[in-house]
């Protein structure tokens, strides 16, 4: 079921960002999204930041994989810059490589989905997260990413799934509990939808990008209820972090009014695209 109003979805240079660099010796970290961090600041967590490499780096990279063509974390890095460029196809290639060559390197898969995703190859983008999830069944990024791709191609149900998934390793992953709050409302699910965007602000605080995006869709929520004061105040009293309530709203139709449609006009963002680093 559509949402009678568009919400607000995730603007942040992480809920597709690429994963970040390991170095051999890295432990296998859960990678949550994005909280103070693009973030998802709570459990132990690969920063995910927005790369910026220079025409120098690039071409000191490239030089370092044509004189050892074995060399992973250069190929990865190489990958990372590629699609910090707008480079998807070179940056595919880099990531295949790294997988052809070492191919439990769970991060390369994570980047072969996110960069299959946007080339719109969703089977292959599919088959990269749940082989990324079966290599580092704890990596709350890859649940997200998965679940986002299922989201922006309309299977909602899956990607509640995956939220949830995400959230039973990290409960505090903002992302997770941003994006299940948007599939709630989709569904005309508001009080849960609240519950969720309520949590994002309890965990992430005044400060994470993810709280103002969460207060942008609160809004339009509560104004979407404006005239139904009773049922609008029982929104505002719920809190994030409890249980979700038993029963939801119907929406009573609005009276007609000559000309004019009962909607909320705030528009939904998009999270930008991103790797892991």
């Amino acid at each position: 079921m559509k949402s009678r109003f568009a919400l607000a979805l995730p603007v942040l240079a992480m809920l597709l960002a690429l994963a970040p660099a390991s170095r051999a010796d890295d432990p296998p970290a859960a990678a949550a999204v994005p909280v103070a961090t693009a973030d998802s600041a709570a459990a132990p967590v690969v920063p995910r930041v927005d790369s910026k490499f220079t025409s120098a780096q690039i071409k000191e990279l490239e030089s370092k994989v044509a004189a050892d063509s074995t060399r992973l974390q250069s190929r990865f890095d190489l990958g990372n810059a590629y699609y910090d460029q707008g480079r998807l196809n070179e940056a595919l290639i880099q990531f295949n490589k790294v997988v052809a060559l070492d191919s439990t390197y769970w991060k390369a898969w994570v980047n072969i989905g996110t960069v299959n995703d946007e080339l719109s190859k969703i089977g292959l983008a599919t088959t990269a997260f749940k082989k990324a999830i079966q290599l580092q069944p704890k990596d709350t990024f890859a649940y997200v990413k998965l679940a986002n791709s299922s989201y922006a191609h309309g299977d909602v149900a899956t990607a509640m799934d995956n939220y949830r998934n995400a959230l039973a390793i990290d409960p505090k992953c903002l992302e997770a509990h941003f994006m299940l709050g948007n599939a709630f409302a989709e569904q005309e699910m508001y009080r849960q939808a609240v519950r969720e965007w309520k949590t994002v602000q309890l965990f992430g605080g005044p400060g994470a990008a993810e709280s103002k995006l969460a207060q942008d869709n609160l809004e339009t929520v509560y104004a979407f209820f404006a005239e139904e004061p009773e049922f609008l105040g029982k929104l505002k009293a719920i809190q994030g972090g409890q249980a979700q309530p038993p029963t939801e709203h119907k929406l009573k139709p609005a009276p007609a009014k000559p000309g004019a449609k009962k909607s909320a006009s705030k528009k939904t963002t998009t999270k930008k695209t991103t790797t892991k680093k």
